[in-house]
């Protein structure tokens, strides 16, 4: 489930809150035109870098008052989510229009 923060749809950036839940299932993908920020508000959950063969190269727990509560995702890095607390919600934003054509490819 999320909730889209732009203004319009004319706002060019992407901005918007996910509820994740223990059974969701983010494929591994990049961004091939941006970096991600995503910061953890409730819960947690587990952030994983792949390299380009999808072997799981590094891993941050975000926890919500935590140690570690927001993460930078480097433009071009594969990546994935994965919820560790049912209900957990983070923060996402990513520069320029949401186009899955030109901006994400999966593993």
């Amino acid at each position: 489930m999320y909730y889209d923060l732009r203004t319009s749809a004319e706002d060019s950036s992407q901005r918007m809150i996910n509820v994740l839940m223990s059974d969701t299932v983010i494929p591994i993908h990049r961004h091939t035109e941006t970096s991600e920020t995503v910061v953890i508000c409730r819960g947690a959950i587990r952030e994983e870098f792949y390299d380009d063969q999808g072997h799981k190269t590094t891993e941050f727990i975000l926890r919500a008052g935590g140690d570690c509560p927001a993460i930078q995702v480097p433009k071009g890095v594969f990546h994935t989510s994965v919820c560790l607390e049912d209900g957990s919600v983070i923060f996402e934003a990513k520069d320029g229009a949401y186009d899955p054509r030109k901006t994400e490819c999966y593993l």
